[in-house]
């Protein structure tokens, strides 16, 4: 795993050393993902990734309420939630096989969501499904290296 610092936005997080950061495609830039990393290598067409959601949360609304507010209210029956506190910065962890596809196959979504400078850092790994025993332990060791600077802002706009 090696360190990585997303560009602008203060989160450091360690990743496999052959995966690949850029900006996102057009067809996400819409969703609010701010910067994606990839594994250089797609099953079935699928490159394993990691993706950062930056987006203000509304005055009173929990980071719990933001993630399933509006078409993802649905995703948490399809998966398990949990609170957890990574390198001192409490969040939640989300983790599912059933809420998203591609396509028609199923993806294992692994997101962690933080709360920093009034705006949610929603960091969202993604694998098929049917990769998960493979994946999964690589996205978990990659969260507990998740970090933050003091102003995670201060070189754009959200």
């Amino acid at each position: 795993m090696t360190p990585r610092t997303i560009p602008g936005y203060g989160v450091t997080v360690s990743l496999p050393a052959d995966w690949v950061g850029t900006k996102p495609p057009a067809q996400v830039v819409s969703f609010g993902v701010k910067y994606l990393y990839r594994a250089p290598e797609a099953t079935s067409g699928f490159h394993p990734n990691l993706n950062l959601v930056v987006s203000p949360i509304p005055a009173g609304v929990t980071l719990r309420q933001w993630l399933f507010s509006g078409a993802s209210a649905a995703f948490q029956y399809a998966g398990k939630t949990t609170a957890v506190l990574i390198n001192g910065v409490p969040g939640v962890h989300y983790e599912s096989t059933k809420a998203t596809r591609f396509g028609s196959t199923p993806l294992l979504t692994d997101e962690y969501a933080f709360v920093r400078k009034g705006h949610v850092f929603l960091l969202t790994y993604s694998a098929l499904a049917s990769t998960r025993a493979r994946y999964e332990p690589v996205f978990s060791a990659s969260a507990e290296t998740i970090r933050f600077s003091a102003n995670p802002l201060a070189r754009t706009s959200a």
